[in-house]
């Protein structure tokens, strides 16, 4: 698992859609969610404390498409691959049928890979808890 991940994140550079892109300012670095725990992350936290329609219209921008669904997929605690502690991935489906994982830093920036790349490259699947 943990070479898959290496291995995802190595290519995300070369297969980002996108450029780094900040999520809208928080007030909050950190909230309690019940079943998800801790979050250090405020971009994530951001999007948690909104509407589902607000978050997928959210990540559906950052992806370069129109969002119709969202999900939270995990924290980065749970790849154990390189320093992702406090990465967040959510995964957001579009209205072209396209569907796209992000990866957000605390910081609002963000990389973004598409489903279909990550099963290609055999890196877990998205709309599926870590």
């Amino acid at each position: 698992m943990k070479k898959r991940w290496l291995l995802l994140f190595g290519f995300i550079g070369i297969c980002a859609v996108g450029s780094v892109r900040s999520a809208p300012p928080v007030t909050t670095s950190r909230i309690e969610t019940g079943s998800i725990g801790k979050i250090t992350n405020p971009a994530s936290a951001w999007l948690h404390a909104q509407t589902s329609k607000v978050r997928a219209e959210t990540l559906g921008k950052v992806a370069g498409c129109k969002g119709i669904s969202s999900f939270y997929q995990g924290d980065g605690s749970a790849t154990r691959a390189m320093d992702t502690k406090n990465n967040a991935f959510w995964n957001v489906r579009c209205a072209d049928g396209s569907s796209y994982s992000v990866m957000l830093y605390p910081d609002g920036s963000s990389k973004v890979l598409a489903c279909s790349m990550m099963k290609l490259m055999h890196a877990g699947e998205c709309f599926k808890a870590f």
